[in-house]
């Protein structure tokens, strides 16, 4: 039988499929929300309703027949407009005989480069590394982040590295204001990784008054690598990366690190 998603045209089987598709292929409820549904309301706003646990990025309605594509992070889904029946596959124009699912995830992956590309480099060597918090200190691979203790992202990005100890972090925290003297005071804890761990998970931390100013080093490398946003990380290389989407996305542009830079 032939793949529907190969070669230019779409076989008169899957003609039938695709037609039939939002009824019978399977009903996408993980995420839905328990409450009842108010039909008299627009096709996003059920779905937005069904979907309520669900991070949704777009709805579109118009040109996929009965049926809105809903995309969620990197996932593209189809709900039909009563928002009862959804289904995760491939959604085919026959008269255009285009694979509009395809479209959508090119766009999504055009999105995600621009997303996380920072054209600058920095010389790996002359980062204040004395004034990061460090994590899995025995770590085979290395990469340096600067952090927002504040940031959702690094938040997340901190409760998932301690998990993989083979990916030794330097992490260096941004801050001005009241972020500044907290991240500070963080730096002159006893243990500033715990103490940094329990920021993130609690949002409140006591400790003395600090002298010390581990911030200032942080401002300097956002002010040179033109910082956009946070969690942003820099590999042996001098190359960065901004945003954080997962380890395993993360642990492969470790591993795709050139030669360490010179700065030259």
């Amino acid at each position: 039988m032939n793949n529907p998603t190969q070669g230019t045209s779409v076989p008169r089987f899957w003609q039938t499929i695709v037609a039939i598709g939002a009824t019978f292929l399977g009903t996408f409820s993980a995420a839905c929300a328990d409450a009842p549904i108010d039909l008299n309301q627009t096709s996003q706003d059920l779905i937005q309703q069904r979907f309520s646990k669900t991070e949704i990025s777009s709805i579109n309605c118009e040109n996929f027949g009965t049926l809105c594509q809903v995309i969620s992070g990197s996932s593209v889904f189809y709900v039909n407009q009563n928002a009862t029946h959804a289904f995760i596959g491939r959604v085919f124009d026959l008269n255009a005989n285009r694979d509009l699912t395809e479209v959508a995830i090119a766009k999504l992956k055009a999105q995600n480069h621009n997303k996380f590309t920072n054209d600058k480099e920095i010389n790996w060597a002359s980062l204040p590394f004395h004034d990061s918090i460090i994590q899995n200190e025995k770590g085979k691979y290395e990469v340096a982040v600067l952090s927002d203790i504040n940031c959702g992202y690094c938040r997340r990005f901190s409760s998932q590295i301690k998990h993989f100890p083979n990916i030794k972090v330097y992490e260096f925290l941004i801050g001005k204001g009241k972020t500044k003297d907290i991240a500070n005071r963080i730096a002159c804890s006893e243990n500033p990784k715990q103490a940094l761990s329990f920021y993130y998970a609690n949002k409140h931390f006591l400790s003395p008054d600090c002298d010390r100013d581990i911030t200032e080093s942080a401002n300097k490398i956002a002010d040179q690598i033109n910082l956009t946003g946070t969690p942003t990380f820099i590999r042996l290389d001098g190359e960065i990366r901004v945003g954080f989407e997962s380890i395993e996305s993360l642990r492969r542009w470790i591993k795709e690190s050139r030669s360490p830079t010179n700065g030259n």
